[in-house]
């Protein structure tokens, strides 16, 4: 049989906040999809969660790949699709943005500490 899971999911300790962040961003937002990295056959690494993808115009989002947004900065980008630079995003984080604008800002926030949470 073949093991369809590659690495483990990182733990996210015990603040609230991270923990609701990581429920929404590893659920309703599969951010993973598009922002984990896949082996040849498809399979999200794990061990490189949301580490972005080699060949896809997907950033890192860890504290060290959202370099260019401040915490505030990336709560507002999930608002309104706006990035760093002022520029609007485009493809398919346009549907992305859709959905994550219409989210409590309680919830764009507990996204935004998950990602810039220091390991």
């Amino acid at each position: 049989m073949a093991d369809f899971l590659e690495g483990e999911l990182s733990a996210v300790g015990n603040d609230e906040q991270v923990q609701r962040g990581a429920y929404l961003a590893r659920s309703f937002s599969h951010c993973g999809e598009c922002h984990t990295p896949r082996n040849v056959l498809g399979i999200s690494n794990f061990n490189n969660e949301f580490a972005g993808q080699e060949g896809v115009a997907s950033a890192a989002l860890t504290a060290d790949g959202l370099g260019a947004y401040s915490y505030e900065d990336f709560v507002y980008f999930l608002e309104d699709g706006f990035t760093a630079n002022f520029e609007q995003v485009g493809g398919e984080m346009l549907d992305v943005i859709d959905h994550t604008s219409k989210l409590t800002q309680e919830d764009r926030e507990a996204l935004a500490a998950f990602f810039f949470r220091e390991d």
